[in-house]
This record gives structure tokens, C-alpha cells and sequence, in this order.
């Protein structure tokens, strides 16, 4: 099965680096580096962070405090798998999983992003990772 899935992300890391000056960006230590006209456009497409916020403003404000108040279950997440994954995986022999291979930032570094969008971007990225970070660890008890 590995063999199989190799051969088309072999072709599609071909195809990305063939069409890489189309993107007009280059890759560098894992992150993007866009040429200066690129970045030009990305400054003119950015939002102040004023503007977008009179532009979201809602009325209620309770869904925003909402979905930034899940962080709390998150961070508690984190304490007990992390908690979870010192004492019990050694115990049983499960390999264990690496939080940097799930948890990516990449998002925010695009030039066109403002301050709220940014923290956004991180938000999301963090909780997605967390959960993929978690699911990872789950899947290898249950495999153990």
C-alpha cells in the first residue's frame, strides 16, 4: 500500500516543482518566499484591522467569545494527552507521536494577513494540529 500512495505524491511533488514559477514563490526551509512583486499585491489586498472589524461587527459579539472560549477545553486537552502520552504510552510500548508533526503554523506568515487575521490563522492551525495530534495518539493505543 505504501508503494501505491508513493508513486502519485512522487508525481505530485514533481508536478509542484514544475510549476513552482507559476506560484512565483520559492521554498525555503519549509516556508514560502515570495517575490517582491507578489508581496507588493498581498500588501494592497490587506485589511486594516479597524476596517475589519467594523465590517464583522455583530451585534450579539456572543458566537466570537464562544469560539475563542473553546481554548480552555484545549488547553486542558493538551494537559491530559500530554500528561496521557509521558506516563502511559512508555508503559505499553506505543511509539510515541510528535506534536511539531501535527501542529503547523504556516498559515500566518502570508503577507496579506493582519493582526486579527493572523491570530486567527493560529487559532485554527493550533486547534486543528491539536486534534490531528490527538487522534494520532489515539489511533496508536487502539492499534496497540
Amino acid at each position: 500500500m505504501l508503494k501505491q500512495i508513493s508513486i502519485p505524491e512522487d508525481g505530485l511533488h514533481s508536478t509542484i516543482s514544475e510549476n513552482e514559477p507559476e506560484f512565483r514563490n520559492t521554498w525555503s526551509k519549509g516556508k514560502a518566499r515570495f517575490e517582491q512583486e507578489v508581496l507588493l499585491q498581498h500588501a494592497a489586498l490587506r485589511i486594516g484591522l479597524f476596517p475589519l472589524c467594523a465590517a464583522l461587527a455583530n451585534p450579539s459579539g456572543g458566537d466570537v467569545a464562544l469560539i475563542y472560549l473553546v481554548v480552555i477545553p484545549f488547553v486542558l486537552l493538551d494537559l491530559f494527552i500530554t500528561t496521557y502520552q509521558a506516563i502511559c504510552v512508555p508503559v505499553y510500548g506505543v511509539p510515541k507521536a510528535a506534536r511539531a508533526d501535527y501542529i503547523v503554523f504556516d498559515r500566518g506568515h502570508l503577507a496579506y494577513l493582519n493582526l486579527l487575521e493572523r491570530f486567527n490563522c493560529f487559532y485554527g492551525s493550533h486547534a486543528n494540529g491539536r486534534s490531528a495530534y490527538v487522534r494520532e495518539i489515539a489511533a496508536r493505543t487502539e492499534q496497540h
